[in-house]
């Protein structure tokens, strides 16, 4: 295995001049729009196979860069990372003007301190008019910021003041941060997991499982929450036993919620429906990670599932017994491409010789097409000829239980390589194979590059 080289960000907390550098205003709101760009990039990258780690690592360089620039132009930096948050209110936008407003404080002058705490609340009273949207942007900015920076954002957020929004927004950034920042939080655990929002207590599970794991309490607070009244406390608890190990008191839990979260997938719509289906797949892809090879039930599950997400399982499962099923599901027109895709990302053979041509695009066939199975063709993924992926050997040459990737055995050897040197939507999978393996250590595929390979490091040694 290569060594992996690691960029550290620029960006320190005594870097900064003392007056802003003159700047090109049309220069000062690309870096504005660049930013959000490519931290949307590296967000979303997790099920993308063009994006490997030398792209990665130049996407988060890019996004530092944009970053500096910003924070380097000073007040004007600032104004154009406003004014693109209030033309298109996105995630991304919130990143870049809550790591810039981080990065800025000054907790040593008054007349700062208390322009932060006002930057702080018209940002948070922004994202709260839609959190669905936008809150993950903060989120993240805390868990990307040097811990320095953020940790007066989490002291703030966590107060049993602050709305239940900022207290999310707190719990989910330590939950990634992990133990090395649960001192900032304002309360003890079980504050939180007694809260009226359903979202904070859910909240409250996900630090439980990452960054709480060893409070006396853990076991007691989560067993608890197993049984909460909102579906979604459930799942986060479940999670949070089976990253401790309990997998007895996590699975029966974890197996309702995503029956739960299937029907609400199916009844909502728009943008709704896109976030039941973020969640649904996040609990699939976890259930996946901690299901032994040959878990009772598990076709009956896969028949209860919409198709894409009874895939996304599959792949993430890495069990070849479900080939079968991969190519039942290729017969349906809206699900045939994403299935081929699966195929070919457990069997690792090439699809140029296993596709159809491209049916030429008419009005009358555009209109026929489903919009899932469009957003697939023009997501470059071909059209897979059934027939012929049918008779491929491939199907048959593992008849022993095992899980592949890429037509390998993934064992740890092969999903560390994955993690040093993959593309994303592969190293997504080694990654939540190796947390349940490696209790204690997660890979944040999505975040900071270095903190991955410190993670990386800790498996490595482990």
């Amino acid at each position: 295995m290569s060594a992996v080289t690691l960029t550290q960000p620029r960006i320190t907390t005594m870097d900064k001049p003392n007056t802003a550098l003159p700047a090109n205003p049309a220069m000062v709101r690309q870096h504005a729009q660049d930013a959000a760009f490519y931290w949307s990039q590296l967000d979303n990258s997790a099920r993308q196979q063009h994006i490997g780690i030398e792209k990665y690592r130049q996407f988060n360089r890019y996004l530092h860069a944009h970053l500096e620039g910003l924070w380097l132009s000073a007040e004007l930096g600032a104004q154009f990372a406003h004014s693109a948050l209030q033309r298109w209110n996105g995630a991304g936008e919130v990143f870049v003007c809550a790591y810039l407003a981080a990065l800025n404080d000054n907790d040593h002058d008054d007349d700062n301190a208390a322009n932060s705490d006002a930057i702080r609340h018209a940002l948070l009273a922004h994202v709260e008019q839609d959190p669905e949207r936008m809150l993950r942007g903060l989120i993240s900015a805390l868990a990307w910021l040097p811990q320095e920076r953020s940790v007066q954002w989490l002291i703030e957020l966590s107060r049993h003041t602050a709305s239940p929004c900022a207290q999310v927004a707190a719990l989910r950034a330590i939950a990634l941060l992990g133990p090395s920042a649960s001192f900032a939080l304002q309360h003890d655990i079980a504050h939180y997991c007694k809260a009226e929002s359903p979202h904070v207590r859910a909240s409250a599970c996900r630090v439980l499982g990452y960054a709480l794991a060893t409070h006396p309490q853990a076991a007691h607070l989560l067993q608890r929450a197993s049984q909460d009244k909102e579906s979604t406390v459930r799942a986060e608890a479940a999670l949070a036993l089976a990253r401790q190990g309990d997998l007895a008191s996590a699975l029966p839990v974890l197996w309702q919620c995503i029956l739960i979260q299937t029907k609400q997938h199916e009844q909502a719509t728009g943008w709704y429906r896109k976030q039941a289906e973020r969640r649904l797949l996040r609990y699939l892809q976890h259930l996946a990670g901690m299901l032994a090879l040959g878990y009772p039930n598990v076709s009956q599950l896969l028949q209860q599932l919409p198709y894409r997400a009874a895939l996304h399982f599959v792949l993430y499962h890495a069990d070849p017994s479900y080939l079968p099923f991969v190519l039942r599901c290729m017969h349906d027109e809206a699900q045939q491409r994403f299935a081929g895709w699966v195929w070919h990302r457990l069997t690792g053979v090439e699809m140029q010789a296993l596709c159809l041509p491209e049916p030429a695009r008419t009005n009358q066939n555009m209109s026929a097409w489903s919009a899932q199975a469009r957003a697939d063709a023009d997501d470059g993924l071909p059209l897979p000829d059934i027939f012929a992926i049918a008779a491929h050997p491939a199907n048959r040459q593992w008849p022993e239980p095992c899980r592949i990737i890429n037509g390998q055995r993934l064992d740890r050897t092969l999903a560390l390589q994955l993690l040093a040197q993959g593309t994303q939507d592969l190293r997504a999978i080694a990654a939540n194979l190796l947390a349940y393996a490696n209790r204690g250590i997660t890979i944040p595929i999505r975040g900071p590059l270095n903190a991955q390979m410190g993670a990386l490091q800790k498996l490595q040694s482990a």
